[in-house]
């Protein structure tokens, strides 16, 4: 039984996503303020933080769902 491996560039940009999305929650974590004028606009950017942690780590795992969900350009509204 032979094992397909995920592209380099796949773990790569799995990476990044983990990177920056804790990189940026910490950053937006410390500048959140529940006395501001716009309180949710702060949970909305944690929020999409998790999420490129969680896309990151299930790409990793190579769910082929958290590719599409990480990918810019294949949603449609």
């Amino acid at each position: 039984m032979t094992w397909n491996r995920r592209p380099l560039s796949v773990t790569i940009l799995a990476w990044v996503y983990i990177g920056t999305g804790t990189i940026g929650f910490v950053y937006h974590l410390t500048e959140f303020q529940a006395t501001s004028a716009f309180l949710y606009d702060g949970m909305w950017v944690e929020l999409i933080r998790i999420l490129a942690i969680i896309c990151g780590a299930f790409m990793l795992r190579s769910h082929n769902r958290a590719r599409w969900l990480a990918s810019p350009g294949s949603h449609s509204m």
